[in-house]
């Protein structure tokens, strides 16, 4: 779906964020992923629902840096489909719902069914898409710090 559709869907809103609420997402997507890497061997439960919300937080800068905030009881699919607004590659896409869906049953439904091998993959697609948000919202560099190099004065890229 768009971003447009979900607006008048009314799951999502307009809302101004300025490059501190992008930042603030993206620096809790790498600290959730790092986190989740610590986690793999001992709790890979845990860096399975880790390794989702890093991928999670970093669609929310995504979201915020577009004008946009999500809203209502579905949030996380809402994040996941608009990252499909942006055009992810539709396995990348795939792979991203599989995790918002199994996070959802091994939090909620059925501890203890997620293998090391399991939430190794995660960790890698959350990796994936958070580098490819980085790269869209950051610019050439991946320095942490928005591009500033650009015409846009908010250092994001549209």
């Amino acid at each position: 779906m768009s971003y447009e559709d979900l607006l008048a869907d009314g799951r999502l809103e307009r809302a101004t964020s300025g490059p501190q609420d992008v930042e603030a997402q993206l620096s809790l997507a790498r600290r959730d992923i790092a986190t989740a890497r610590e986690l793999v061997d001992t709790g890979p439960d845990w860096a399975y629902a880790i390794a989702y919300n890093g991928l999670l937080q970093a669609a929310r800068g995504l979201i915020f840096a577009r004008g946009y905030r999500p809203l209502g009881p579905h949030q996380h699919l809402t994040a996941i489909q608009c990252l499909a607004g942006e055009k992810l590659d539709s396995q990348l896409l795939l792979r991203a719902d599989r995790m918002r869906r199994r996070r959802h049953r091994v939090v909620y439904e059925q501890a203890g069914t997620v293998s090391r091998a399991d939430a190794a993959a995660a960790i890698a697609t959350a990796e994936e898409i958070v580098g490819l948000i980085e790269g869209y919202l950051l610019g050439p560099g991946d320095s942490g710090e928005p591009d500033r190099t650009g015409d846009d004065p908010s250092g994001m890229r549209a």
